[in-house]
């Protein structure tokens, strides 16, 4: 018999991010003897992330960007839907929870990201929280994972940019505290505490509880000689790729005047992975750069589009340049290897998006001496960022250089023993009211 039954409605929009996470814990509260129903309309690799789970498919989630309405495939792919019928398609997806949730017959409902993010998700949660309780005819216990840090709207962003902002953490908190018996933090008190970028956090502090970062089981450091470029699902990495592989030029340049320093770092294997869902046109054109640079390479240059080992290859990395998403981040800082990080960002209009998230970690992370990073101001302009590049190389695969600081990275196992102990707390309540 299992200790207990879960729902667990999941979504990932761009990357895989929120896969690694709730694949993670899936599978340690599986390990640990609980039953857990995943359910999603964007299911990647359901075997990878999700083995042992029970998956049930939604109907394709559609995200509404400026009142037009775009249907997101596994791929991260987003098709405009023209007269877009947004209440039938609610309502097709709330029947879809109602027959997961019957079946399921859950003690346990998580919710992962809303009601802090998501707003376009409202209705549907609002059923699903509700309907659970409703429809199975028991009072279930009901969690909301976040990460350590909620998504800040850029300091460009306007007035009415911001009072949105301000509205919806308003609103979070209302839910949080209607509704939720707790929200599990997965991130580390010490590093970042979830008021720095959460306005509303003094309203929900006594259902928070930190249970450190969620990351994979990992290999241990076994470093080698290879260079490796990656940006994790691909769906945001195209200008990082490219504006790397333009430094990288300029570094063989710098190497060809005889510069020693340089040519110790580019005479290496270089290996870029991609990721799932980088864009095809511009991979070709990546594959166009390879081409172009390999006869003055003196090493072999490789591009891959997904590697299920990725963190086999991280452990073995001589260094590392990464977009910072919250996995690739705490892995690379987990294993220990040397690394230059850069927060997701793309060129819109000409104007830099970037991801104040992560930005906003590896300013603390740089803050604190565990991690550098380049902004994408400096990533797009060749010569600043080959400069960077070669200064954090030589400096930190030199000797002498400082072991990071360590954070909190039990997150998975910790929020098991969280959910046990509310479990046996609510056991325990039960059996001293009937007695």
């Amino acid at each position: 018999m299992s200790k207990s039954r879960l729902y667990f409605p999941v979504e990932s929009l761009v990357g895989l991010g929120h896969f690694n996470r709730a694949g993670k814990l899936a599978r340690e509260l599986i390990s640990d003897g609980h039953e857990v129903h995943v359910a999603s309309g964007t299911f990647v690799d359901r075997e990878r992330f999700f083995q042992g789970a029970s998956c049930y498919d939604l109907p394709s989630y559609v995200l509404n960007s400026r009142r037009k309405h775009y249907v997101i495939s596994a791929q991260g792919e987003r098709t405009l839907v023209e007269n877009f019928n947004e209440q039938a398609w609610q309502r097709e997806r709330i029947s879809a929870h109602e027959r997961n949730m019957i079946f399921a017959q859950a003690d346990v409902l998580v919710s992962e990201l809303w009601p802090f993010d998501r707003r376009n998700l409202d209705t549907e949660m609002m059923h699903v929280v509700n309907g659970v309780d409703r429809l199975l005819g028991k009072k279930s216990m009901k969690i909301a994972f976040a990460r350590d840090i909620l998504d800040l709207p850029q300091e460009e962003a306007g007035v009415e940019r911001f009072d949105r902002y301000n509205l919806n953490q308003e609103v979070a908190a209302n839910l949080i505290t209607r509704h939720f018996d707790a929200v599990i933090v997965h991130g580390d008190q010490s590093f970042v505490p979830i008021e720095e970028t959460y306005g509303c956090a003094d309203e929900i502090r006594s259902k928070v509880i930190y249970a450190g970062y969620v990351v994979e089981d990992l290999p241990k450091r076994d470093p080698g000689n290879e260079f490796l470029v990656s940006c994790g699902s691909g769906a945001d990495g195209e200008e990082m790729v490219l504006s790397f592989l333009t430094a990288w030029e300029k570094l063989l340049d710098r190497r060809d005047q005889g510069q020693a320093d340089v040519a110790h770092m580019v005479n290496r294997p270089l290996r870029i992975v991609c990721g799932p869902k980088f864009h095809p046109e511009i991979l070709k054109d990546v594959y166009a750069w390879k081409q172009y640079l390999s006869p003055r390479l003196h090493a072999p240059l490789e591009i891959d589009s997904y590697r299920q080992d990725f963190t086999q290859l991280l452990a073995k990395a001589a260094f590392s340049v990464s977009l910072a998403g919250y996995n690739t981040t705490l892995e690379t800082l987990a294993i220990g290897t040397p690394t230059l990080m850069i927060p997701k960002f793309a060129l819109v209009g000409g104007v830099i998006r970037y991801s104040t998230e992560q930005l906003f970690r590896l300013e603390r992370l740089n803050q604190k001496g565990m991690a550098r990073f380049s902004h994408p101001e400096e990533v797009l302009h060749a010569s600043s960022f080959s400069a960077r590049l070669l200064q954090e190389f030589t400096s930190q695969t030199g000797r002498g250089y400082k072991k990071r600081a360590e954070l909190n990275i039990s997150g998975a196992e910790n929020t098991v023993s969280i959910l046990n102990e509310a479990l046996a707390a609510r056991q325990n309540s039960r059996q001293y009211f009937m007695a």
